[in-house]
This record gives structure tokens, sequence and C-alpha cells, in this order.
């Protein structure tokens, strides 16, 4: 395995526990990739990026390797770094201690993430008992896979609820888009409720109903996902799916200690998210 120098920098994951510098990766479409600074003077321990076959990329910092035969294109020479990955089968080893947060699942024995499906069944599930029938979804970009999980669980819920389902609008998790799409959706009007796949869409959606001179629940319930420190200060404030991030965080750390000791506790699998009922659900108009 070659040996090379990739500039730590502000995209490095890292946490230090009993003096062990650990990475903590989200992983992307291609795989993760982790590099352990072995120079002195570098202020960074690790630095990342991306694993696409053979390659691997960081757009950040401008620099490829080719893993086959350990070219380096855009490193600095002046220090090194080891590192090991292969991938097999669609899995990722690398040589430092990793978790994959909101995963593929291929890798289980690294895996932790939150219950994004169940987060949006419960979502979906709240407006139904509300009475709501005309029920959108204004989903995340499909590349990312808590947006493609969130949009699965509202479809599961609304057929095994027997509820008539319209396709999924996909967005980009943006304010901006949410108020667009809200712009175009009140001028047909066929709905009663919108669940958006994150809070900040939400916000775009509950401001274009304000615009168009309609409240939020009277004549349309709104309901988020992540519970962002801003959704109790909405107006009015949101209803949501609480993600615990700092659960996520707590078994993340307890996972790394668990590489770097057997006796630590096993701390893999889901979180299941909690349902805020806030000010923006309440039964439709008609």
């Amino acid at each position: 395995m070659p040996e090379v120098l990739i500039r730590p920098g502000p995209s490095a994951n890292v946490v230090r526990v009993g003096g062990v510098n650990i990475a903590v990766f989200r992983t992307g479409a291609g795989g993760v990739f982790a590099l352990r600074d072995s120079c002195p003077h570098r202020g960074g321990p690790l630095s990342q990026g991306i694993v696409h076959g053979d390659r691997v990329t960081c757009p950040l910092h401008d620099w490829v390797i080719d893993l086959k035969s350990g070219n380096a294109v855009g490193v600095d020479e002046g220090c090194t770094a080891t590192f090991a990955t292969r991938i097999e089968d669609g899995r990722v080893s690398i040589d430092v201690p990793y978790v994959s947060l909101q995963s593929t699942g291929r890798d289980p024995d690294h895996a932790l993430s939150v219950d994004q499906i169940a987060g949006a069944r419960m979502a979906t599930r709240h407006l139904i008992e509300l009475g709501h029938r005309g029920i959108y979804h204004l989903a995340g970009p499909q590349d990312w896979i808590e947006a493609e999980a969130r949009m699965r669980g509202f479809l599961d819920e609304m057929s095994s609820q027997d509820v008539p389902t319209t396709a999924p609008i996909l967005g980009d998790w943006t304010a901006d888009f949410g108020y667009w799409a809200g712009r175009e959706l009140l001028t047909v009007r066929d709905f009663t409720a919108i669940f958006a796949s994150n809070d900040q869409m939400a916000l775009g959606l509950m401001h274009a109903v304000r615009d168009s001179g309609l409240e939020i629940p009277r004549d349309i319930s709104i309901i988020g996902f992540d519970d962002i420190p801003e959704a109790p200060h909405f107006w009015p404030p949101l209803t949501t799916v609480r993600q615990d991030f700092a659960e996520l965080g707590r078994r993340c750390v307890a996972l790394l200690l668990g590489d770097l000791d057997p006796a630590a506790a096993d701390y893999h699998g889901t979180i299941v998210p909690e349902l805020i009922i806030r000010g923006s659900t309440g039964a439709p108009p008609w």
C-alpha cells in the first residue's frame, strides 16, 4: 500500500477519546476513505475522501489517488500518511475505527442511524389520524439516503392505511424550494396537509400558505422532520419528527470505543425518532 499525504482540513471528522484519534464518517454514494496523518507538524490527524472504484478523490482539497498504482495527484510530498482501504462487494475496509451514519446497511457492524422510515411513518400516521386524506409529501433530494427513506416511509404508511397517494414532490432541503412548491400547490389546493421531509422546507411552505391568505392549521396542516432548534419558534410552532443527535453521537463514540476495546458495550442498530406535536397540525377543514 502506498504512502501519501492528504492535507488535513475542515472536512475531517475526528473525535479524540483516551488519546486515540477516531474517524467518524458519513458515507457518500461511493464509500468512505480515511487517512491518518503521520507528520508531526501538521495540524489535523485525519483527512477523508470518497472512494469511486479504484480512485479516491477529494474535491475540497483537489487531490486524486489511484488505489492500484499508488499514483497521487495534488498531494504534498513533504510528509506522508499511511492508509489502507479495500472495496469488496460494496463494503469498505479501512485501517482506523469508523462508524457510518445513515448508511445503506451494507456494513452493519459499523453502522448507526436514526430510523428514518419509522419517523416518516409517524408523521404520515399523525396526519391520517387527524382525518386528512389529501396529503402531499415534499421529499428531499433522492441522492440522499435520508430523503429516500423518508419518502419510502410516507408511501408505506399511506398504502397501509388505504389512503390515495399522489407522487411526492422532489425538493432540495431549502426553505426557498418549500416556498416555491407551496405557491405552486396552492394554485390547485386539492390537499389539506403536507409532510415536508425537513423543517427548512416546512418553513418555506408555511410562508407560502400565509402569503396566500390561508391559516395553519385551520386551512392546511404542515409537519416537518428533524426538529431543528428554531422549530418551536415558527408560527405556528412546527409539528415535526425529532432526531436525537446527542444520543446518536453518544452511541457513535461508544461503538468506536468498542472497536478499540472488545469489552465495550454494543451500540449497533437504529434510534427510533420521536413525534413532536405542536401547533401546525390539526383536523382538516373538510
